[in-house]
Formats: structure tokens, sequence, C-alpha cells
């Protein structure tokens, strides 16, 4: 028996699979703010400090077992019965192990504390945690296959179920228990349904030539974890030792809200574009047109969103979230700049983790991780919050550089090649701009009312964007409109009757 995905998918499949994760990952983020809105109205400061101390703890744990099982059952191509069985068991091993690892952390942190409450939350996450790896298995062969419609699905519909069951707990006074129990209940819900989907057998095996294979390709990704996770979270831990109190809330602030953006691209480039390179792994042209084919599309469809979202930063965030937070809109607008080159960055890391060369993603992060740090520094000491703010700009774009010599190093392509393949899609963006800048000042001296700038701008610059896309990129214009008329003759193509 073998497991494998024949020849490419189709151009189809891939703008179906990118438009069900993108709608996923959307309603996902919604049903979290509406739980979150309405328990932060139901619990108490200390049942969220208790979640909070849980989470951190699983969080690092979860992180240290991200051990690439289910990525390697993508990267690896005509999988055999024995391969398949010995990474499930494997990862079902660790998986356990860390679990269990989650579970006694909760009895020694509880008796340390004195908070026993600790000891019921980390029980549970530790269910959670483990149900939620065991289902990153299936979850594997649904994405290699291309099923992200069936992923967005089950996420969607798991995700509601947790926002539904945490309302209820929380309104009948559950407490604390309100967030890990329903995250225990729909996490094994949602290991099942994944199972269920992948119609894939597990067995339970042990080939050692087929473990070596397995922890090869995947000793990359623990180490990689860590060191990406730290990197986004060292800004936090270097301001902190320059910045006030309320001023580092300003920055963790404005951070945190464009950081959302990353979640759509980090999205799209491991659901979507893992298994297309990996099934080209063995074919560098084929490999190097996907690569700039499929980033060109994803930089096309998110620059404009991006851009918009600096263009009305002021206005949106003291809109819906209030004045008292107009000095975190600099770092809003500085990492929403950034994240227009993290399209990139992420397809770029995606590419080396998907062609077997998770050491190579793994040492950029050693190399990137003194720079960031002394710029985080430098930033803060002589800046204060707005010099953090650059720095965390600096920093970052300048990673994004580093990786581009990588990627050039292991596939050859020229460095640029790639970044002018960047700079492209960002020169799109000059035209709008210069459309909507002049427009806002008229319609402002004009005595236009600021409620209606906001759509009225966002229609202009969409319109003058796709008109300017007609210069540099009508490929994909062009391909956009065969698919909607494709869509369009498939949905009002007379039935035959029977």
């Amino acid at each position: 028996m073998s497991v494998s995905v024949a020849g490419a998918a189709p151009r189809q499949n891939i703008v179906k699979a990118a438009a069900w994760t993108s709608v996923a990952i959307v309603l996902v983020r919604v049903f979290f703010l509406v739980s979150s809105v309405v328990t932060a109205r139901t619990l108490t400061p200390h049942d969220f400090g208790l979640i909070g101390i849980a989470g951190t703890l699983s969080m690092l744990i979860n992180t240290a077992s991200a051990t690439g099982i289910d990525s390697y059952l993508i990267f690896r191509q005509n999988l055999n019965e024995r391969e398949v069985n010995t990474s499930f068991t494997l990862h079902a091993v660790l998986c356990g192990l860390f679990s269990g690892v989650v579970m006694l952390a909760g009895v020694v942190v509880a008796a340390v504390s004195g908070k026993p409450e600790l000891r019921d939350i980390l029980f549970y996450s530790g269910l959670a945690f483990f149900v939620n790896s065991i289902g990153r298995i299936p979850r594997a062969f649904l994405i290699k296959a291309m099923k992200q419609d069936q992923l967005a699905m089950i996420d969607t519909g798991v995700n509601f179920l947790n926002l539904v069951l945490i309302l209820v707990m929380a309104g009948l006074g559950f407490q604390y228990l309100s967030y890990v129990i329903p995250m225990m209940v729909a996490q094994a819900i949602c290991a099942a349904l994944l199972f269920w989907r992948a119609r894939q057998p597990f067995r339970l095996d042990l080939d050692r030539r087929v473990v070596s294979q397995v922890l090869s390709y995947s000793k990359g990704f623990m180490p990689q974890t860590l060191l990406c996770d730290f990197l986004y979270q060292a800004d936090y831990v270097v301001g902190g030792l320059f910045l006030t109190s309320a001023l580092l809330g300003y920055y963790y602030f404005g951070f945190e809200k464009a950081f959302l953006a990353a979640l759509l691209i980090r999205g799209m480039t491991d659901q979507v574009f893992f298994p297309i390179f990996s099934a080209a792994q063995n074919q560098p042209e084929e490999l190097k047109k996907q690569y700039f084919k499929f980033s060109s599309y994803l930089m096309f469809a998110l620059f404009p969103l991006f851009a918009l979202g600096i263009f009305f930063a002021r206005d949106g965030l003291l809109l819906v979230y209030g004045r008292q937070w107009e000095n975190s809109i600099a770092t809003f607008q500085a990492i929403l700049g950034f994240c227009l080159l993290k399209v990139i960055y992420d397809v770029s890391l995606t590419l080396l983790n998907a062609t077997g060369k998770t050491r190579q993603a793994f040492w950029h992060f050693v190399w990137v991780t003194p720079h960031t740090l002394i710029l985080f520094a430098l930033g803060a000491f002589w800046g204060g919050l707005q010099g953090l703010t650059l720095a965390a700009l600096l920093s970052h774009s300048l990673s994004v550089g580093l990786l581009m010599f990588r990627v050039r190093a292991q596939f050859g392509w020229p460095v640029y090649l790639q970044a002018g393949h960047v700079l492209k899609h960002l020169a799109l963006l000059a035209f709008p701009c210069a459309v909507i800048l002049p427009l806002q000042s008229a319609l402002l001296g004009w005595g236009a009312s600021e409620a209606l700038l906001m759509p009225l701008l966002g229609s202009v610059f969409i319109a003058v964007y796709l008109l300017a896309s007609k210069l540099l990129f009508p490929e994909i214009l062009q391909e956009c409109r065969q698919w909607v008329l494709l869509k369009l003759k498939a949905r009002f193509a007379p039935h035959p009757i029977a």
C-alpha cells in the first residue's frame, strides 16, 4: 500500500483550498473574539489569572512538542504502510509523554503556588493537548490530499461548538473550568472527525529504519519552533527592561492587533503551499515556477488589505477600541508594514520545510537571533516606545533579506530575483495610494463625514489597485476572470432532465 498525491494539484483546487482556509481562519478568530468578550464580563480577574498561568505552561510544552512528524507525512512522497504506522505510533508515544508532563506540571505547580485549581486546569489541558496532537496525523493526510474544504468545515464547526460550550459553562458558574473543559471536549470531537474524514487506517508499529528517517527530518522542527516563538516574544521581554508598564502595554496592543494578519499568512502557507511544494520537491524547475506563482497570488490578494489597514489605522483603531490606544497606532502600522514582507518570508520557510531542508530553517533562526536582540535593546533604550517599534520593523525585515540568501544557497535562485518579485507587488500599491491621499485631503476640506471616508476611500483604493494590476500583473487578473467565469458557468448551467 502507498499513500500519495498524484501530480500537482489543479489550479481550481488550489484556489478552493486557499478560499476555504481563509474563511476558516477568519471565522475561528471571530469565535475567539466573541468568547473573550463574553467571558471577560463573566469571569473574575482571579479566574483569568489562573487560566493565564496554566496557558503559559501549556503553550511552552506545546511548543516544545512540535516534532514535525505530521509535516514529515506531507513531505514524504509515496508513503508505504510501515512508514504511516511507524509515524503514527512514534507521534502517539511522544504526545502521550508531553501530555503526561502537562498533567504532572499541574500537580507540582498547584502544590508550590498554593493554588489547587491549577491541578484541574492542567489536567484537562493535558487531555486536550493529547487529543489535539493525535489529530494532527489525520489532518496531515487531509492537507496532503488538498482537502482543505473539509478541514475548514471541521475547524469552523468545532470552534463554534467550543464557543457555545464556553458561554454555557461560564453562565452556569463553572468559573476557570469554563475554558479548559470545552477545549478538551471540542478537541476530542475534532480529532474524531479528522480520523473519520482522512479514511486512513492506522496501526501500532515501530520500524527502526523508518524511525531514523522520521527523526532525521523532524529534528529541526523543535528548535526551529522554539527559536521562532522566542523571537516573536523577545521584544516584550527586552522592552520590559527599558519601558514603563504603560508604554509596554501600548506596544503589546499594537503588535498583537497587527500580528493577527500573520495568522492568515501562516495558515495559507502551512495548509495550502506545503503539500504543493512537497509534491514538486524533486522537480527543480516546477518548484521554482510554483514558488513564484503562488507567492505572487498571495501577495496580490493580501497586500491591498494590509495597505488599507496601515492607511486607516488611526480611524479604525480609535473607532473600535477607543482613543486611549492612540499611542499604539505607530506600532500597529509598523507591524502591518512588516507583514507585507512576511508573506514571502513565510512562503520561503514553508519551502525549506516542505522540501526536507528543516535544518536550514533552524540555522536561519540561529543567525537572526543575535541582531534581533541587539536591535530590540538599542531601540528600547534610546527611543522608548517609538524606538522599540522601529527596531521590530528593522530586525524582522532584515530577517527577510537574510532568508533570501539562504534560499539562494539552497535552490540557486538569485536574491535580486526574489527581491524584485516582492518589490513589483509593493510598487503596485503606489498607484492607489497616489489617488486616495489627495482625495482624502480634498474630501476632508469639503467637510465630508469621517464615517463615510473609510468605505469610500477603501472602494476607490481597490478599484485603482485592480486597474493598475492590468499593467503589472495582467496574467493574475486573467486567471481570476477565467476562474470566476468557470464558477458562474457551473452554477447557472442548465441541469439535464432525467
